[in-house]
């Protein structure tokens, strides 16, 4: 490590990454940037997992549960396995293979159900995968397998629970007498106790009770299936993967396989292809258990393998939201919301309470959770968050109505974090950090009024019918943004070409949020070259590890890393420049190259690089290309260990300490609709949603975000459930034909205003958003809009025309 390199060092660490600037009209932040990966997707030739093939590839699909809760009894697999074309048939029972599950989930305390075995004896809700898997020589074969496989069943039918409440009720059927003998309930906790909730009580002016209530499922039916494809080479592993975090799941694909022999592959081979429909739930399980099979029947057969999940996007869990909350508010009649007590049943978050308490400064708060089991998929996060968000939505818009006040004057009121006002957060957390002080909730209410015309279309309930004789209404919250925190993620790995073009070197799956292009821009603005000079090799390089996309923190955890790097290889040519490596000059008799002589006795600060020129700051007419410098390396492997290479890949320095970090972005949304009251039937004909990135990389791609999840967010308020048969608890829509989705085309207008205040936590003083385009949206945004419309509540979502009548008193 040279001098320089190491005052850099001492800087990095010594620096807030939260305050580094990306430079000046540069590529970040720039729109109509053509995507690094749009050629391949347009033309079709990116490779998704589901479209590898392996000459000789065999097929694995696995024996779904068609009971809500039933114990195999036995099992006759014989037909199965001698059906022409099936090579093996891998049963719960089987002696030799080990089909324990070592994976601990990702979010395990939502995974009530989990039996440690990737092929149990027992479902514990309709669809869950048990019993056996088929590996055979086509996707026919193995669904012919499975039907004779079920055929083969002799089944123990048990009690079966599909509502919440219930499920915790003293003379409800155990579901699981073997974990808890005298209940259902498998936590009961109080997440959070902040105050004193009945003092706040007794101080407030006013006290509202009311409920939230979701019964209805809401699943992220993505159309690309579940997959995996193995093969063993030798005594090495190559697979290829479809999920979100490899780092994590490649532990269960090289453990071993038999039980009396333990043997790992000598080398892991991983490629991530193209992602579709991952969205955050398969990082909690799905991809893991997949990966599994693959590399149980690649094992088994010793040929390459394919596992086909046909309907795991559909059946692998429901979001967060499902489930009841009880809420009981104090507040004075100015709109301070003194206390808040909340009972919640099954609805989840990470923690649940993480939004609403970012968000809210109420010193009073008091939470209790109560989770049971029962008979419905886990909870799952699929761009999610909406359960978070559902807290802050209810509680500032029945304070708002109860008062008969602006929601946006409650919201502005009441902002703050884990009970300290904004005045509290500017002194103790922006200034001591060198923070903007900047107030993020009204930078995006104000964008957001300029854009939905707040101030004209607000207005009492039921106090507007349009002409065409519907009711006119408006919705308005507020809530934290996502994934703040100063995170250290992944290292890229950077290379310079002879040419003066760069390669950034990061392995993670691609699941659609354009992370190749933002990538390429922090580099081509970090290092000073031109955008279109910079590619990023995104597929198999397993040393330069970026953190998954999952929740939202891919750019908040990559960005850093990326970051150090790329201004450590911009240190590097210019260190290059003046102080030219012997290995450059032997082909100049020992001399400096007659391209670098110009820079003679100049320092590195005096010099800079933009769109792949170096120059001298004072004269800029002294300049030459980094393809000039670039050149002068020496050719090949053995140079590069000489160390004449343009490369860095090290690890970037420690983070600075946070003692305790605030969320002080926000976001908010505006939603407009129409409401028939003859039909019940809601039309949103609006919706914006203004959102603190901290700092845009790139516009177009929080457009994608914020808007693709917009119509998603809207359809689980207003349309999406699965429906179950209450005799038998087995699901009536579970495909994508019954399934009520909505598609952009049902939905109005959509607009997200990016609002830039630099108070993330992360480089530049960025913040996630990718998840808050579906989760803020889905936060039951259409009661208050509702409410606004016909003036009455209606607390069970999704916001379906029977529940409007029923509301009407016509139902």
């Amino acid at each position: 490590m040279t001098a320089n390199t190491k005052n850099e060092e001492k800087e990095l660490k010594e620096n807030r990454l939260w305050l580094w600037r990306p430079p000046e009209d540069g590529y970040i932040g720039r729109r109509g940037l053509r995507p690094k990966e749009a050629p391949e997707k347009v033309t079709g030739r990116a490779v998704y997992a589901n479209d590898v093939y392996l000459p000789g590839m065999l097929y694995v699909k696995i024996f779904r549960s068609p009971y809500a809760h039933a114990r195999i009894r036995k099992m006759d697999t014989g037909k199965a396995e001698a059906l022409p074309g099936v090579w093996a048939v891998i049963r719960y029972d089987d002696p030799d293979i080990d089909l324990n599950d070592p994976y601990q989930p990702v979010l395990g305390f939502m995974w009530f159900w989990h039996r440690n075995s990737i092929l149990p004896d027992t479902a514990d809700y309709q669809g869950v995968r048990l019993g056996a898997l088929v590996v055979a020589e086509t996707e026919e074969i193995c669904d012919l397998a499975l039907k004779l496989v079920g055929e083969g069943i002799e089944w123990e039918s048990l009690p079966f629970i599909l509502d919440p409440e219930k499920a915790i009720q003293t003379d409800a059927p155990l579901l699981h007498p073997e974990k808890n003998s005298k209940n259902n309930i498998w936590k009961d906790a109080v997440i959070l106790d902040q105050g004193d909730v009945e003092k706040g009580f007794a101080s407030s002016d006013h006290v509202v009770e009311f409920s939230e209530i979701k019964k209805d499922d809401d699943v992220w039916a993505g159309v690309e299936p579940g997959c995996m494809v193995v093969r063993w080479v030798g005594d090495d592993l190559e697979f290829w993967y479809h999920g979100q975090r490899i780092g994590v799941d490649v532990n269960f694909i090289s453990a071993p396989v038999f039980k009396n022999d333990k043997k790992r592959p000598k080398k892991v081979i991983a490629h991530t292809p193209y992602n579709g429909a991952t969205f955050g739930g398969n990082a909690m399980g799905l991809a893991s258990h997949l990966a599994r099979y693959a590399a149980i029947a690649a094992r088994k057969t010793m040929r390459p393998v394919k596992v086909v999940d046909d309907y795991a996007m559909s059946w692998e869990g429901n979001s967060f939201e499902t489930g009841i909350a009880r809420y009981k508010v104090g507040f004075n009649s100015d709109g301070t919301i003194v206390a808040i007590k909340i009972e919640i049943y099954q609805k989840n978050g990470l923690p649940i309470t993480s939004k609403f308490i970012d968000t809210i400064k109420t010193p009073n708060v008091y939470v209790r959770e109560i989770h049971s089991y029962w008979s419905r998929p886990h909870e799952s996060c699929w761009k999610d968050g909406a359960a978070n968000c559902t807290l802050a939505n209810l509680i500032i818009n029945k304070v708002a109505a109860c008062l008969n006040m602006d929601p946006i004057e409650v919201q502005l009121l009441n902002d703050g974090a884990k009970g300290q006002d904004m005045a509290w957060l500017d002194e103790h957390v922006k200034k001591p950090y060198g923070m903007p002080l900047r107030n993020s909730l009204k930078e995006v209410v104000e964008a957001g009024k300029k854009a939905f015309d707040w101030n004209r279309k607000w207005h009492q309930p039921g106090a507007r019918k349009l002409p065409n004789g519907r009711m006119h209404g408006v919705g308005f919250y507020a809530v934290a943004g996502w994934h703040t925190g100063a995170m250290k993620g992944g290292v890229p790995g950077i290379s310079m070409a002879r040419d003066g073009t760069a390669t950034v070197f990061y392995r993670r799956p691609d699941c659609g949020q354009s992370a190749l292009t933002t990538y390429c821009q922090i580099a081509a603005d970090e290092i000073g070259l031109c955008y279109e000079d910079v590619k990023i090799e995104f597929i198999d390089y397993f040393y330069f590890d970026a953190v998954p996309p999952a929740g939202s923190m891919g750019s908040s955890f990559n960005t850093f890393g990326l970051v150090v790097n790329a201004r450590r290889m911009k240190n590097l040519l210019l260190e290059y420049v003046v102080n030219p490596p012997v290995e450059a000059m032997r082909t100049y008799g020992n001399a400096i190259p007659p391209a670098l002589a110009p820079f003679r006795d100049k320092k590195i600060e005096e010099l800079d690089i933009r769109d792949g020129i170096i120059f001298e700051k004072a004269n800029p007419e002294n300049r030459l290309p980094v393809g000039k410098v670039t050149s002068l390396q020496p050719r090949g492997l053995e140079a590069a260990a000489e160390g004449g290479a343009f490369f860095v890949g090290d690890k970037p320095p420690e983070l600075p300490e946070v003692r305790e970090k605030y969320t002080m972005v926000r976001q908010c949304v505006f939603v407009e609709v129409e409401v028939d009251t003859e039909t019940g039937q809601v039309e949103v004909t609006r919706l914006v949603h203004p959102y603190d990135v901290g700092q845009s990389l790139n516009p177009d791609v929080n457009d994608g975000q914020l808007y693709g999840g917009a119509y998603s967010g809207v359809g689980v308020s207003a349309t999406e459930s699965i429906f179950y048969d209450p005799h038998t608890g087995v699901r009536l829509n579970d495909n994508m034909l019954g399934y009520p989705m909505l598609t952009i085309l049902d939905v109005g207008d959509i607009e997200a205003p990016i609002v830039e205040t630099h108070l993330g936590w992360s480089a530049y003083g960025l913040c996630g958003c990718s998840e808050a385009g579906k989760a803020a949206t889905a936060a039951a945004i259409l009661v208050p809009a509702v409410y606004n419309a016909i003036g009455k509540w209606i607390e069970e979502t999704p916001v379906t025309p029977e529940r409007v009548l029923k509301a009407l008193g016509k139902a």
